[in-house]
C-alpha cells in the first residue's frame, strides 16, 4: 500500500485538529452566545419552512456554522495555536531579510 510522509504542516494540523483545547475563562461565554444564536436560527428554520431534505439540509449547515464557529474559538485562541503563529511570524521576517 502506497504511503504518502507526513510534512512538518501535516503534523501541526493533526495536533490542532485531534488535540483537546482546554478553553480559557472568557471563551465558553462566546461560544455559548454562537450556540445560542444558532439554535434561533434553527428554530426559524423548523417554523417557518415545511419538513423536506432542504430544511434538513438547512439545520444541518446550521449546526455545522456553530461547531465551526466554535472551534474557531477554542483552536485559534489555544495556547499551540498561538505559538505556532508567532513561528510563522518570525519565520516571514526572516525571510524578507536580505542575505
Amino acid at each position: 500500500m502506497k504511503a504518502y510522509p507526513l510534512t512538518h504542516q501535516d503534523r501541526a494540523r493533526l495536533q490542532r485538529d485531534y488535540t483537546y483545547h482546554q478553553p480559557d475563562p472568557e471563551q465558553p461565554s462566546r461560544m455559548e452566545m454562537i450556540r445560542d444564536k444558532c439554535g434561533e436560527l434553527a428554530e426559524m428554520v423548523l417554523s417557518h419552512t415545511p419538513r423536506s431534505r432542504e430544511q434538513s439540509l438547512a439545520l444541518t449547515h446550521v449546526e455545522l456554522v456553530s461547531m465551526y464557529a466554535n472551534a474557531a474559538i477554542s483552536r485559534g485562541e489555544s495556547p499551540y495555536e498561538l505559538r505556532m503563529r508567532e513561528a510563522a511570524k518570525k519565520d516571514l521576517g526572516n525571510a524578507a531579510r536580505p542575505a
